[in-house]
């Protein structure tokens, strides 16, 4: 069980950090703009 929450817990930091790299990249195009 114990595996399957670290999994989840992991996917979800990768998700977290993929929408901030994401967010990231549309305010540097907005400011490039």
């Amino acid at each position: 069980m114990s595996n399957f929450q670290n999994l989840g817990v992991n996917v979800g930091k990768i998700f977290i950090l993929l929408g901030d790299a994401l967010n990231t990249k549309k305010i540097i195009l907005n400011l490039l703009a």
